[in-house]
């Protein structure tokens, strides 16, 4: 049977004003916040939280050295409408809890119609945000702008937003994040991660687990990683740092720099330039249109070389003979070294280097 509780607070407890012209006046910011309300949840049910503007913070309970308690909501909403535009939306505006089976609820309660929905998406809108304090348990939060932050959740996370950011560190369990714009930081996590960000920055570091990131458009790093690393990109960058795993990669526009890479390399390229440094095992496999691919295996590493282009240049240690000829080009030959590991690269009109 689905059980059902909701609960209104639109009458709740503190309202102050605080001026910001010379003297005390009507147009002045307004904060409300609610009365603290309790959340029946456990560790087994899923979590679903929405809202439209403002900020989510999951603090969880019940982990060894965190916080201690009963699962509880703390909800507020604030406008910064100094000419008081936006009074009636901003009371509209509440919150409710509701259960069906095992699946929690805290959502956003009001406006009563549709236009009053895509009026509180807009910028300068009323904000409602929510610190919730419940034991980690699976779950979902879904925000039109604003922020995220989650500190130490032990369990799978699903976040989807158009535009702010999502703040996650030291947590353990799957992750998928979808953002149009803004910034994602995955922090100290153990856990599989699939993440997808339209434009502006994304940041990994210290994370245990297998990685798939797709970012259009935006300036992403990785750092650290432990696990595998698939990416795509289209005009964004992407720099790699101290990856101990497998990466395969679908690259447009944008530049791939990376340094210590430990594990097989498979990808292509339209335009974009690819500058790999190795560090362990030597198996790279990538294509690429126009844009430059420069390899740098680990000293000492007789890699053997498979390259050719269409129409580029290749260029390679002395002890290489490459053709000088302009048009189609191969060389197969091996590096100096212990003979071990293969890298091969094919080219229509991009630059192949071999450092």
């Amino acid at each position: 049977m689905t059980i059902e509780k909701r609960m209104d607070f639109r009458a709740a407890a503190l309202v102050f004003a605080a001026c910001i012209l010379s003297g005390f006046s009507a147009e002045a910011a307004r904060e409300v916040k609610f009365k603290d309300y309790p959340l029946e949840i456990t560790k087994g049910d899923r979590l679903v939280v929405s809202g439209v503007r403002g900020q989510v913070r999951l603090i969880p309970l019940g982990e060894a050295g965190g916080k201690t308690g009963s699962p509880v909501v703390r909800a507020r909403k604030v406008t910064n409408d100094k000419l008081g535009e936006t009074t009636a939306l901003f009371e509209s505006i509440s919150f409710q809890t509701r259960r069906e089976g095992s699946t929690v609820f805290v959502e956003i309660k009001g406006p009563d119609s549709r236009q009053g929905y895509i009026a509180l998406a807009k910028p300068g809108a009323p904000e409602l945000s929510f610190d919730i304090e419940s034991p980690s348990t699976p779950a979902e939060i879904h925000m039109h702008s604003g922020n995220v932050i989650a500190n130490g959740w032990k369990n799978s996370l699903a976040v989807t937003m158009s535009d702010g950011k999502v703040l996650l560190s030291d947590g353990d369990g799957g992750v998928r994040v979808l953002l149009t714009r803004g910034e994602l930081q995955l922090n100290k996590h153990k856990g599989d991660a699939e993440l997808e960000i339209h434009g502006g920055k994304s940041s990994l570091s210290q994370v245990q687990g297998d990685v798939r990131l797709f970012a259009f458009a935006a300036e992403s790093s990785v750092q650290q990683l432990t696990g595998k690393l698939r990416y795509r990109g289209k005009a964004g960058s992407l720099n790699l740092n101290k990856i101990d795993g497998d990466f395969q990669f679908e690259n447009g526009r944008g530049g791939i720099a990376a340094t210590a890479l430990n594990g097989a390399v498979r990808g292509s390229t339209e335009d974009g330039a690819i500058n790999l440094q190795l560090a362990g095992e030597t198996d790279v496999s990538v294509e690429t249109d126009d844009g430059s691919v420069t390899v740098k295996p680990p000293g000492g590493t007789g890699a053997l070389l498979r390259l050719s282009s269409e129409d580029g240049i290749i260029q390679a240690p002395e002890s290489i003979r490459v053709p000088r000829v302009t048009g189609p080009k191969s060389v197969v030959a091996r590096l100096d070294g212990t003979p071990k590991g293969q890298i091969i690269v094919r080219s229509k009109r991009g630059v192949i280097r071999i450092r």
